[in-house]
């Protein structure tokens, strides 16, 4: 019989590559697993897939939220130092001068190296009154960073009047029984919503966030669903729904006027103005509601009738309104548990009315043609010569509101609103920043047309510009101060994803455009020093 006899020679050969390729293969894996950065792993990735995986955030009471890595202690200056420039890094003449004249009114007392790029923070400079820089800023927290940038030349600045809606007899008979509410509105001035000091605002996020809800009902008006809530206290509030998980971003093909309002949105909102020292925002806190206690309960027949349970049992409705406000874009609880944000009521028009302007820089809201402000380079000049902005403090706060607006990504800034009261403040008070619910929908694009008002007039408040240099160059970046801020809300985190990163890139744009500015028309003509 024929039979074949086994090669030695192949087989050995044989198994000696297969050795080898199992040896590999052990390697590869050791150091994947010794060296996670080696094989690509990304640890802020790596949570974004884990909380996509997890279907999003729906659910976070704050006794569920672990906040021990906010302790004062995990926060050091050391982690955000000024780092020295990549070699043969050239500062140009008009960042130079940016840097000198935004510290410095006038010629520093002690030695500062710009010419590396970065402030020497072993200088100490000459202490004033509101003053922005200081050597001190250095050892603060988080939150000590965000009350001195409050607190920043608070006591230079013109005294604003306050309202006076109360009468003063009523409240020295009330004495101490007055609510957080009441004494809120006792502070609302001509400049501010609210003090820089007002120990009152966390005490009202904190009513907002937790008191009982004794009365809801649907606005009419708007085009999206929102409620009006009313509290134990007789707070009343404006609730808008969760619509999205945090993570899900604008669709690439939608308008402006077609996106969803984020509650996310208007929670950062609040706290991106109260970081950046504005405070012309009201209070805005996240809220959990049951759907069947706090708004079944109290909800009209006609608002029953759109109030069903979805084939998973959870329990839904979507209201009147003039957009999305049909069974196919339902609001559904889980299983009737729904995040919201809740914004106080400013006081009532009869007590303090609001006057409603248009912005010069409205969007066209049309698929099919362009605003005059689109195909105008020079429609700055008409606007400066129109009343109110031909005068006063209006066409700076305006600047202010669009670099408010384009950090947070919003385009729908299509009216603002100002206080009518008393008649004597006329245009010497502030924009309120209300209805931010359309930020915060892109991460990774930047709506340049949001900073046209900035590109066209090239004028920048001097207070405004200091802050923009101190959230790029530290001690703390402002998406770390932003998510400081946020992380004592109830639905914390609020922003997720790459909305952090974007707001320091938006930042830099923002200074970017600002030194194009001073390039062309000078320190002077750029840089408005009013006080504020």
């Amino acid at each position: 019989m024929f039979c074949l006899k086994p090669n030695l020679k192949l087989k050995w050969r044989a198994g000696l590559v297969m050795l080898v390729g199992l040896a590999s293969l052990i390697y590869f894996m050791l150091i994947s697993i010794l060296n996670p950065a080696a094989n690509g792993f990304n640890e802020a990735g790596a949570r974004d897939r884990l909380y996509k995986a997890a279907g999003g955030h729906l659910i976070a009471p704050r006794f569920l939220v672990d906040k021990s890595s906010w302790a004062t202690s995990n926060f050091s200056s050391a982690d955000y130092q000024f780092h020295e420039p990549a070699r043969g890094h050239k500062i140009n003449n008009v960042e130079e001068s940016v840097r000198r004249k935004f510290l410095f009114k006038e010629k520093p007392h002690l030695e500062v190296d710009y010419s590396k790029g970065y402030i020497n923070k072993a200088f100490t400079p000459r202490r004033r009154d509101g003053e922005l820089f200081t050597h001190e800023i250095y050892q603060m927290t988080p939150a000590q960073l965000i009350y001195h940038i409050n607190a920043y030349r608070h006591k230079a600045r013109r005294a604003g009047k306050r309202m006076n809606i109360f009468d003063d007899s009523a409240v020295k008979e009330r004495g101490n029984t007055l609510k957080n509410w009441e004494l809120w509105y006792l502070n609302i001035s001509q400049y501010e919503i609210y003090r820089h000091d007002d120990p009152i605002i966390d005490k009202l996020l904190h009513n907002l966030a937790m008191l009982p809800v004794t009365d809801s009902k649907q606005l009419s008006g708007g085009t999206q669903l929102k409620l009006k809530l009313t509290y134990s206290d007789d707070l009343n509030g404006l609730w808008k729904p969760m619509r999205f998980t945090r993570d899900t971003e604008t669709l690439i093909n939608h308008y402006y006027f077609s996106d969803y309002e984020r509650h996310t949105a208007e929670i950062a909102a609040f706290h991106l103005d109260r970081v950046f020292g504005f405070r012309r925002s009201p209070p805005i806190s996240g809220r959990i509601l049951n759907i069947t206690a706090d708004i079944k309960r109290y909800a009209s027949d006609r608002f029953r009738k759109t109030m069903f349970y979805s084939p998973v049992g959870n329990l839904c409705f979507y209201g009147k309104c003039s957009y999305y406000c049909d069974s196919n874009h339902a609001i559904c609880g889980h299983p009737d548990w729904i995040e919201g944000s809740v914004a106080a009521f400013l006081p009532e028009d009869d007590f303090a009315p609001r006057e409603h302007r248009r912005n010069p820089w409205r969007r066209s809201y049309s698929r099919y043609r362009k605003a005059v402000w689109e195909t105008e380079p020079d429609y700055c000049d008409g606007v400066k010569q129109t009343p109110p902005f031909n005068s006063g403090r209006v066409l700076i706060d305006l600047i202010d509101l669009h670099i408010f607006d384009f950090i947070q990504g919003n385009m729908d800034r299509h009216h603002y609103e100002v206080y009518d009261f008393p008649e004597d403040w006329k245009n010497d008070t502030i924009p309120v920043l209300l209805d931010n619910g359309r930020g915060w929908g892109k991460m990774y694009r930047d709506e340049i047309s949001i900073l046209v008002p900035l590109q066209q007039c090239c004028q920048v408040r001097y207070s405004t510009l200091q802050k923009l240099i101190l959230f790029d160059e530290g001690p703390y970046k402002l998406s770390k101060l932003l998510d400081y801020s946020t992380s004592k809300d109830p639905l914390y985190p609020i922003l997720v994803g790459g909305h952090l990163p974007a707001v320091d890139r938006r930042v830099k744009i923002i200074l970017k455009e600002l030194q194009k500015c001073i390039s062309d028309h000078g320190w002077k003509k750029v840089v408005i020093d009013d006080g504020f």
